[in-house]
């Protein structure tokens, strides 16, 4: 909840890998887990607390974008810098989400 990127969006295979053990023979949903998010989220219309996290993975992803562009202007074959790097989340579609509590 602090917003530390544990692991960064270059690895996204582990991502999925972490969430899938976590989840992988689960047939159940942890019932007072989802009714304490409603609670917290006004049954989901305030997510303001997951907004600021999410503000600060993009931070997180638009810094490594910048070293990744900046690094490749020294490497042979070309540079990667972007011109347009995501600034909010206006520019970005969250598609799905999973809390880990």
């Amino acid at each position: 909840m602090d917003g530390t990127v544990k692991i960064n969006y270059m690895y996204a295979k582990q991502v999925l890998d972490f969430f899938k053990k976590l989840t992988v023979g689960k047939k159940t949903v942890n019932q007072p887990l989802v009714d304490e998010f409603y609670e917290e989220t006004n049954g989901g219309k305030d997510m303001s607390a997951y907004s600021e996290i999410l503000s600060k993975a993009i931070k997180a992803i638009r810094g490594k974008q910048d070293e990744v562009g900046i690094g490749s202007l020294f490497s042979p074959g070309g540079t990667s810098v972007q011109t347009e790097l995501l600034d909010d989340l206006d520019d970005v579609e969250l598609i799905s989400f999973l809390i880990i509590r």
